[in-house]
């Protein structure tokens, strides 16, 4: 379940997996948050 949620993850703003990683890590709510960010930030 969690490499499903990485496949959606990289697929919905063309991230790394490492960055997919990153972010799975993370709690939830700062995933949500980061989610709500325009892709232009690296």
């Amino acid at each position: 379940m969690l490499s499903q949620r990485m496949r959606a993850l990289r697929t919905k703003k063309g991230c790394t997996q490492k960055e997919a990683a990153v972010l799975l890590s993370m709690s939830p709510t700062a995933v949500a948050s980061w989610e709500q960010k325009p892709k232009t930030e690296h």
